[in-house]
């Protein structure tokens, strides 16, 4: 606890969940400095051409290992940059882009956001669908001022023809929206946001255990609420920021346990990260890719 300047809570659930070795190499990564990432908006510009207008701004550009439209940049803020200007690049961690990137987005599907600000998922959501063909991704959150942000991301990346939004408590949309609304609905839950305690250092402070448990029931009440608008054969993604099983795992085991009418789905990236384990959720520790923790898992209703 002492030594990486965690709380002893902490270090006990590393242990008990990852085993000693893993969890003294998460211990380690997380007082790393964070790298600079951005996503590349490519339904605007392609990546050659965003790596190419970046260098010549002096920027020192990596290709990320994660996300197949993401750069790791060196130099300068990617706030500074012309394509951030113009709204062709957003700042986003390399693993927060992987959530909307699983999904199985086509252009004139109708997408739900259920706990979206700032909007950085939601605008990669827009991005892959089509104004002209009626596609529209509806971007709840539960604070007016979070709202205004989501809107403001989605005007930026000139995505807004796409987006609607809405001030919602995600649990309470049974009256809002119909039974079977959605061919696809991400929920980016609400968590403890543990996975990113490189960038956000005091996270690892502020948050005790007894947050985790209550944060976990609203994950499920958040996922159950939701359950019954996604449409027959669609798929729930749900991901979080964190690295505790009470608000990933348990709560992936928990909402299929209660609802049979969903199955797990394997969850796949672009670049087919951990192809090789044998979950369909996919987890991604801090130590995995020098990324900000975090958890995906996927459900098809099928009936």
């Amino acid at each position: 606890s002492l030594t990486y300047s965690v709380p002893e809570w902490l270090i006990s659930a590393f242990n008990e969940q990852l085993g000693e070795k893993k969890a003294t190499s998460v211990l380690e990564s997380i007082n790393h400095p964070a790298n600079q990432s951005i996503r590349v908006a490519i339904d605007q510009i392609s990546m050659a051409d965003a790596t190419a207008a970046l260098e010549e701004e002096g920027y020192k550009v990596t290709l990320s290992q994660v996300s197949a439209a993401g750069l790791v940049l060196g130099g300068k803020p990617a706030n500074q940059a012309k394509l951030f200007h113009d709204g062709q690049i957003t700042i986003q961690d390399e693993s927060a882009m992987l959530p909307a990137e699983s999904m199985h987005i086509k252009p004139d599907m109708m997408v739900l956001d259920a706990c979206s600000a700032p909007g950085g998922k939601t605008v990669q959501i827009a991005g892959q669908l089509s104004a002209e063909k009626r596609g529209q991704v509806v971007a709840l959150d539960i604070h007016d001022h979070k709202v205004r942000l989501v809107q403001q991301n989605a005007k930026r990346m000139h995505v807004d023809d796409r987006v609607v939004t809405q001030t919602i408590d995600a649990r309470k949309i049974q009256a809002v929206f119909e039974d079977q609304t959605f061919d696809e609905i991400l929920v980016d839950a609400p968590c403890s946001g543990i996975g990113l305690v490189r960038r956000k250092p005091e996270i690892r402070y502020e948050k005790q255990l007894k947050d985790v448990q209550a944060l976990s029931k609203i994950q499920l009440a958040i996922l159950d609420a939701v359950a019954q608008k996604v449409k027959i054969n669609g798929i729930i993604t749900y991901s979080t920021c964190t690295i505790l099983n009470q608000e990933n795992r348990d709560v992936v085991a928990a909402f299929l346990a209660d609802h049979p009418n969903f199955e797990s789905q394997r969850v796949v990236t672009a670049r087919d990260l951990k192809a090789d384990r044998t979950t369909d959720y996919l987890e991604i520790y801090p130590d995995d890719y020098d990324t900000d923790g975090f958890f995906i898992g996927q459900f098809k209703r099928v009936r």
